[in-house]
Formats: structure tokens, C-alpha cells, sequence
């Protein structure tokens, strides 16, 4: 409930960008941008392209768009008991 009013109510929709391969919608990735950098709020992969490195590839893209508008940093929040994902951003 407090994620889905978030999303509607405090995030911008060109916050929000799908994740293809190929031309196949299999993800979503919202990051903003602040004062020198970026934050990402969500990434999700579809559960059949999970464990191919796909969510890398897309850290390592919005890193590198950082790198290029010269933002310092990238960061990025996540639940504290979505374990999963915290383990995947340590993996970083």
C-alpha cells in the first residue's frame, strides 16, 4: 500500500523506463535525477530473464549515463527485508 501510493502520487513518469532485450519488454527501472547524480528507486528484471546478468547490465547503463552527464554518483533504495535485492546491489 505505501509503495503504491509513493509510485502514483511522488514519482515523476519520466522517472520510469522498460527494459528490453531485443524488442521484449522484460523489466523496469525507475531512477531520478538529483543534485550531481542519479537515484535509483526500483529495478525489476521478469522472473524468466532473472540470474542472466540482465540487472547488471542495467546498472552498469545507468552508471555509464551518469559517467557521461558528469553526475559523481548513483545510489539507490531498497526495502530492508527485500533480501534479494540487497544482496544483488552489495554483489555491485
Amino acid at each position: 500500500e505505501f509503495q503504491h501510493n509513493r509510485l502514483l502520487n511522488d514519482y515523476q513518469p519520466s522517472w520510469f523506463h522498460w527494459v528490453y532485450r531485443g524488442k521484449e519488454k522484460i523489466g523496469l527501472v525507475c531512477f531520478k535525477p538529483y543534485d550531481n547524480a542519479y537515484h535509483i528507486h526500483l529495478l525489476i528484471i521478469s522472473p524468466q530473464y532473472q540470474d542472466q546478468s540482465l540487472g547488471k547490465k542495467v546498472m552498469s547503463l545507468i552508471h555509464e549515463k551518469a559517467h557521461q552527464e558528469q553526475r559523481n554518483q548513483v545510489t539507490l533504495s531498497s526495502f530492508r527485508n527485500n533480501t534479494r535485492a540487497i544482496r544483488f546491489y552489495q554483489s555491485l
